[in-house]
């Protein structure tokens, strides 16, 4: 998706909020919770040619905190 393609049905008609300034909208609706008190942004990518639709955390130094601090969850 972040390549402006959607991976369910190859449009090209991919748009992101990447460049929204203010990515937690109400009640944090655009952020996924790291813990009690905080939350990560996140930056979504939607087609309109079919809706699927995909998430990204939009700062990568994030990653290391969820790893630290959320579950591992081993592969089948």
């Amino acid at each position: 998706m972040q390549n402006g393609t959607c991976p369910k049905c190859k449009a090209t008609q991919v748009f992101s909020n990447k460049k929204l300034r203010f990515k937690s909208g109400t009640y944090n609706s655009n952020t996924i919770p790291l813990s009690f008190f905080r939350t990560i942004p996140l930056d979504n990518y939607i087609c309109t040619g079919c809706g699927y639709t995909e998430s990204y955390v939009a700062d990568l130094e994030m990653l290391n905190q969820i790893r630290d601090m959320w579950e591992y969850v081993e592969p089948k």
